[in-house]
């Protein structure tokens, strides 16, 4: 399905939103596909896998782009009463309606979207008209990683452009002045991404070659959190589980920690307010966290995996 502005629906249950982690998921096989296999299936099919994936890609950039941090938020909207369904409180805290753009640079939507795009880069052909756009979103989050990757441990932040400073007086939506917002805090499976698709793309010529010490540098951070035990076992600390869409600063920030996940997302606090107990346009309290950072969770392994994969090979 696609949304009135032609960009795929991210998936059925959030209709007409495209995600910037939504590219890693489909584009790159496309373009793959049809480098590879597409026109010996059907003659001419391979022009059509490298439109649609490059068409998605402009698309995305060209809703999303904060031209400030060269990089870009999180979603768009292209439903036309500006609802965005399939985010409903208490569990996930969604984009007002009307807002077009969600207002967060989240740090793994953006290495999965630079990813994708250096993937997609990979198997385009090198005359196809829509190549230089494509290489211009790669320069510009190479530009904004470099500017926000912290310079003590190499890694980036949660929320990428905010990196350490005092998080905002207010957290939740406007004019809630009982949620302050939340400490931002370092990521680990979006530093080992980003560390890959930087890495990947001064490889193949798309960026300066300036930007392989910004990803070696955090390929060093993301190594810090893992442990490796006598018996062979890994530990990869500081990854924050599978997020939706948030339209507020603390849907993002306001997390719960723990050293390990062994039986499951937890239950919600007691003290949590279901969505029946909080007002219309309101946000959730801040003991309601529905934001997870953990160990040994699938996007930390992927990361480390793919990164390893560009930069210990």
């Amino acid at each position: 399905m696609k949304n009135p502005g032609g960009a795929f629906w991210h998936k059925p249950a959030y209709p007409n939103q495209q995600w910037l982690d939504g590219i890693y998921m489909s584009e790159p096989f496309i373009t793959r596909f049809g480098a590879l296999y597409a026109d010996s299936q059907l003659a001419g099919d391979s022009a059509d896998c490298f439109s649609t994936a490059t068409t998605q890609i402009k698309i995305l950039a060209s809703h999303t782009f904060d031209p400030q941090t060269k990089l870009y938020f999180h979603a768009w909207n292209g439903a036309a009463d500006g609802v965005w369904l399939g985010l409903g409180l208490p569990s996930k805290t969604p984009v007002r309606t009307g807002i077009v753009v969600s207002p967060i640079l989240w740090a793994r939507s953006i290495a999965w979207f630079l990813a994708g795009t250096v993937d997609v880069l990979e198997y385009l052909p090198a005359s196809h008209p829509d190549r230089q756009a494509l290489l211009d979103v790669v320069s510009n989050i190479a530009q904004g990683l470099k500017t926000y990757q912290d310079p003590a441990t190499g890694l980036w932040y949660q929320v990428v452009n905010q990196m350490d400073a005092p998080p905002p007086a207010n957290g939740g939506y406007a004019g809630e002045t009982d949620k302050p917002g939340q400490p931002n805090w370092l990521e680990t499976s979006s530093s080992g991404i980003f560390s890959y698709a930087l890495a990947k793309a001064v490889r193949l010529g798309y960026i300066s070659s300036d930007y392989l010490a910004v990803a070696k540098k955090g390929w060093a951070g993301v190594k810090s959190r893992i442990d490796v035990g006598t018996d062979g076992s890994v530990n990869i600390r500081g990854t924050v589980v599978g997020m939706s869409v948030g339209g507020t600063y603390n849907a993002y920030t306001n997390a719960d920690f723990r050293t390990d996940l062994t039986t499951g997302t937890p239950p919600a606090p007691s003290t949590c307010k279901t969505a029946a107990q909080i007002a219309p346009g309101a946000t959730p309290t801040l003991d309601c966290r529905y934001t997870y950072v953990r160990d040994n969770v699938p996007q930390g392994f992927g990361a480390v995996l793919l990164a390893a994969s560009e930069l210990e090979f």
